[in-house]
């Protein structure tokens, strides 16, 4: 079955009704991936029809699998089986049942990024019958479609510096933007026209400053601040670092790519796009004279290893957060001295 793209999956599955048994979502965006995932879950069965396995216990019982997806409903709806968080590792264990001609219960598999040749991406597209769809990570000029989208909806639009502040304070982060743009859509009701400061009037407390802060403290090379930071996070800030993370140093790169070609990081502040928050460009300057392009794609990798190892540990994540900051601040510090 075809590789599709997330926008056209809800229409594939109805089409192929009864030809589709199932689906693998990987991506970066663990968020994305899991809420995709659950709407098809919801498309296809009910609650109670529902079996939901992890990975790791495919292991344990290879044949838990294969039970749930013979099982059958006391109700008579469809029954659907859920593997979170499989990876290559999963493949031979997922082989038998992916290969099979034997009609069973749906099946929907979650994973992480799968890079072009991993065993289990590959399996899943040439398996009959199931879909493979891959949740990229949004570009800007996504997330500010979707928001002019729905500004439009209640007859507003943004000026071009609103336009700039508010991509500046919430990246590429899709449902921060969508919630904030809720909020602007009923700040500026009636007025037509939104401008910079009805946007750091309305979004201005909310878009994650206390992670970025942590973030910029420990680029920054200041371990103690960055320290004392994360005694401050709750639980929701603790699941946002390494995503805000991952971003924060690919932006990085590309600016540190355009000051190697431009000449100084003050020229790549001044043509970045969209434009660094002002209340963050010192930081962002120092990031950027703390870090060439080889220590930023060693942190880019670091950052990338982190998120790999906190799913497979998840009871550890915060304390690899943790060390992830702060071996990145050492990084910058060294960097700072040379």
């Amino acid at each position: 079955m075809p590789v599709v793209r997330e926008a056209e999956l809800a229409g594939t599955l109805k089409r192929g009704a009864t030809s589709v048994r199932g689906v693998l979502v990987y991506g970066s965006e663990e968020a994305r991936v899991a809420g995709l995932a659950e709407q098809v879950i919801r498309s296809i069965a009910a609650a109670e029809d529902v079996t939901r396995l992890p990975a790791q216990s495919l292991r344990v019982d290879p044949a838990k699998l294969d039970d749930a997806l013979r099982a059958q409903s006391f109700l008579g709806g469809r029954q659907l089986v859920h593997v979170a968080d499989v990876t290559d590792a999963h493949a031979k264990l997922l082989e038998p049942v992916l290969q099979s001609s034997v009609v069973s219960n749906f099946l929907v598999l979650t994973s992480g990024t799968l890079g072009k040749s991993s065993a289990l991406r590959l399996l899943c597209e040439e398996a009959t019958g199931f879909l493979v769809v891959s949740v990229y990570e949004d570009k800007p000029a996504d997330i500010l479609g979707f928001v002019e989208k729905r500004l439009a909806a209640e007859e507003l639009r943004f000026s071009e510096e609103a336009a700039d502040r508010f991509m500046a304070l919430c990246g590429t982060d899709r449902l921060l933007a969508l919630n904030e743009a809720e909020k602007l859509a009923l700040y500026a009701r009636g007025q037509g026209v939104i401008a910079a400061d009805d946007v750091t009037a309305c979004c201005g407390d909310q878009a994650g400053f206390g992670v970025d802060a942590l973030i910029d403290a420990s680029l920054s090379g200041d371990a103690m601040a960055a320290d004392r930071m994360m005694y401050a996070l709750d639980d929701s800030d603790w699941k946002s670092v390494l995503p805000i993370l991952s971003a924060h140093v690919s932006r990085l790169c590309a600016l540190r790519a355009d000051a190697d070609r431009l000449g100084g990081v003050e020229a790549a502040m001044r043509v970045a796009r969209p434009p660094v928050f002002f209340a963050r460009k010192h930081a962002f300057s120092q990031q950027l004279r703390a870090f060439d392009i080889d220590s930023l794609l060693r942190a880019q990798t670091a950052v990338e290893k982190t998120v790999e190892e906190s799913r497979r540990f998840a009871g550890l994540s915060q304390e690899l957060v943790s060390r992830l900051l702060l071996s990145l601040a050492a990084e910058a510090r060294r960097g700072l001295r040379a």
